[in-house]
C-alpha cells in the first residue's frame, strides 16, 4: 500500500502512524507505529537586495529586495554598517523600506531573513552606499572697494556664507563676464576689475557651490564715474619669466609707462592672486614668487592705476617644470683581483753598459 503524505508541520523527525482498513468483520484500525517515520526539512530561501541609489545626508530612499521562498507575511530585516534600520514585510516576493542616512560616508546595507520552523534564513549580498554631505543654502554678499572709475581698478569682493574654501565665484558686469576668482577659507573671492564705461552698472558674483554647500548668487549696483579729460592711459609689460622648476623663487617685474611711483601692481597666476608691490619712482613693480605646482600658467600684472594715470594690465606664459630630482650614485665598482693581469715588463737598463744596475722584467703576471 502507497500513501502520499502532505507535510504541513515544522522541520524534524514526524511519525506518520499506521494505516487505517475495514474489513468484513469491521473497521480495524492499524497502530500507530507501524508508519515510517519522516524528516522533514526547511524550505530554502534566498533574498536578493537591489543597488540603492547613492543619496544626501537626509534624502530618503528605497531599500529593496527580491525573495526567493520566503512565504508572504515574512520579515526581512535590514543592516547598515551592522545596525538594523528596519523591517519589511514580503508580499509576491518583494520587501521595500524606506531609509534616511544621518551620517556622510559609504555605508555597509545588507538585508537577510531569519530561518523559522518551516522556512531556511538567508542573506543577501552587502551594497555598498555612498552618503554625500547635504547641501546646505549659501548666501552671497558683493563689494566694491571705493569710486569705480572707468579706466582704473576697482577691487570687486564676494563673501560667501558659509565661509569656507571651494568652489569659485563668477563676477559679471551687466551679464558679461570680468573673470572668476576661487573661495578662500575665509569664504571670500577677489577680482579686479577695469570698468570700460560710466554710468550705473549692475555687478553679479555667481557661486558655483562646493562639497555640501548649494550654489548661490548676489548682486550689487555701483556708480562708475566717467574718465576725466586729462586721464592719462598706461600699458603695463610684464618681463619674460624663465622656464623654472618648482619650489625655485622667480622674481616678477612689472614696468608702467606713468614713469612715476604711485599706485599698485597686482600679480596672478591665474586667477590666484600671487602679491603684491607698489609701483617705484622707476615705474617698476617687483615681487617673489615660488610656484608650488607645475604646469604651463598665465601670470597677470594689472596696474591700479594712480591720480590722472588709468590701470592696465601685462599677461605673460610661464612654464613650471617638475622639481628635479638628483638620481642615486652608482655603487663603487667591485676591485679587480690583483693576482691576475700583466703590467708588462721594463726592460731598460738602469745604468747601461757592463755596470748597469740591472735590469727590471717581469713585474708579475
Amino acid at each position: 500500500m502507497e500513501t502520499d503524505y502532505r507535510v504541513l508541520c515544522g522541520a524534524g523527525s514526524v511519525p506518520t502512524g499506521g494505516a487505517e482498513f475495514a474489513s468484513v468483520a469491521g473497521q480495524y484500525r492499524g497502530s500507530m507505529s507501524l508508519g515510517p517515520t519522516i524528516t522533514v526539512q526547511r524550505m530554502g530561501t534566498s533574498v536578493f537586495l537591489a543597488q540603492p541609489t547613492n543619496p544626501e545626508v537626509g534624502q530618503q530612499v528605497t531599500l529593496r529586495v527580491t525573495t526567493s521562498g520566503v512565504p508572504d507575511g515574512g520579515q526581512v530585516v535590514f543592516n547598515v554598517d551592522g545596525q538594523n534600520v528596519g523591517n519589511a514585510t514580503v508580499s509576491a516576493n518583494q520587501a521595500t523600506l524606506p531609509w534616511a542616512p544621518s551620517g556622510a560616508g559609504a555605508k555597509q546595507v545588507r538585508a537577510s531573513f531569519a530561518q523559522t520552523g518551516t522556512h531556511g534564513g538567508s542573506v543577501s549580498q552587502v551594497r555598498e552606499v555612498i552618503v554625500s554631505p547635504s547641501n546646505v543654502a549659501s548666501t552671497v554678499t558683493v563689494v566694491a572697494t571705493g569710486t569705480p572709475k572707468v579706466g582704473l581698478s576697482t577691487q570687486l569682493t564676494a563673501s560667501v556664507s558659509p565661509a569656507g574654501a571651494g568652489g569659485e565665484v563668477v563676477f559679471l558686469d551687466e551679464g558679461a563676464q570680468i573673470g572668476a576668482a576661487p573661495v578662500g577659507e575665509d569664504g571670500t573671492a577677489s577680482i579686479d576689475w577695469v570698468p570700460s564705461a560710466g554710468g550705473e552698472r549692475t555687478i553679479d558674483a555667481n557661486f558655483s557651490g562646493r562639497s555640501g554647500v548649494a550654489p548661490s548668487n548676489g548682486a550689487i549696483p555701483v556708480t562708475v564715474a566717467a574718465a576725466d579729460p586729462s586721464d592719462v592711459a598706461t600699458t603695463t609689460t610684464l618681463d619674460p619669466i624663465a622656464t623654472t622648476p618648482v619650489g625655485q623663487q622667480i622674481t616678477l617685474r612689472a614696468v608702467v609707462n606713468a614713469g612715476m611711483a604711485g599706485g599698485i601692481v597686482s600679480f596672478y597666476d591665474g586667477n590666484n592672486l600671487i602679491g603684491t608691490a607698489p609701483v617705484q619712482s622707476d615705474g617698476t613693480a617687483t615681487l617673489p614668487w615660488n610656484p608650488t605646482t607645475d604646469g604651463e600658467r598665465t601670470v597677470r600684472a594689472v596696474f591700479s592705476g594712480h591720480g590722472v594715470y588709468l590701470s592696465s594690465q601685462g599677461t605673460r606664459q610661464a612654464i613650471i617644470t617638475p622639481q628635479v630630482v638628483n638620481p642615486e650614485p652608482d655603487p663603487d665598482p667591485e676591485p679587480t683581483d690583483p693576482a691576475t693581469g700583466s703590467l708588462g715588463s721594463l726592460t731598460d737598463s738602469l745604468g747601461g753598459g757592463a755596470g748597469g744596475a740591472g735590469a727590471l722584467s717581469s713585474l708579475g703576471s
